[in-house]
């Protein structure tokens, strides 16, 4: 099957400015464009760092992420979420939007979401919890997200949602304690 670069374009934080966020995806008369939806079906290449010798264009994927507009936006967040971490707190995307200031994180999709959240994680070592379990409501979306995050970055996470909030309530705790007086 032949693929295509797909882009995903937000307004940006200047109100001028076109983020895009390029993906490989299959195409042909078969193949969905890339979505939220199509995801699960086409997911984004996993980090580099969750494996050596990572794919070709998974490395690439991932040098081209860091280098948009879009790594502006997940530094931003980063900067937010260690914030509430040393507050001992979780947020939600409405309150990074208000920390930060950023006008592009209302706008964002849950693709777009994955991306920032996974470019946040990507330099956090196995075995750490990540930043983006801070984002996480219990709720059905950003438990799917979570999934996605650690999907990108080669963790291993629960299927079920009960299993899961648990493993969330215990990544949170070790995070807060990793940042109680950092």
């Amino acid at each position: 099957m032949d693929k295509q670069l797909i882009e995903v374009g937000a307004q940006g934080n200047t109100g001028s400015d076109s983020t895009n966020v390029c993906a490989e995806a299959p195409t042909g008369p078969k193949a969905p464009p890339l979505t939220d939806e199509s995801l699960a079906r086409y997911p984004l290449p996993a980090s580099p760092q969750s494996a050596r010798g990572a794919d070709p264009a998974d490395q690439a994927w991932w040098n081209a992420a860091k280098n948009s507009p879009m790594a502006g936006v997940a530094n931003a967040v980063r900067g937010a979420l260690k914030k509430s971490a040393r507050e001992q707190r979780t947020t939600s995307w409405g309150a990074l939007h208000e920390r930060t200031g950023h006008k592009l994180l209302p706008t964002l999709s849950h693709l777009q979401r994955t991306q920032v959240l996974a470019l946040v994680d990507q330099s956090t070592a196995a075995g750490e919890p990540l930043l983006s379990v801070l984002v996480a409501d219990g709720q059905g979306d950003s438990l799917q997200l979570l999934r996605d995050v650690a999907q990108r970055l080669g963790r291993a996470v629960p299927a079920e949602d009960p299993a899961l909030l648990a493993h969330l309530a215990s990544e949170i705790a070790d995070l807060h304690r990793r940042w109680q007086h950092g």
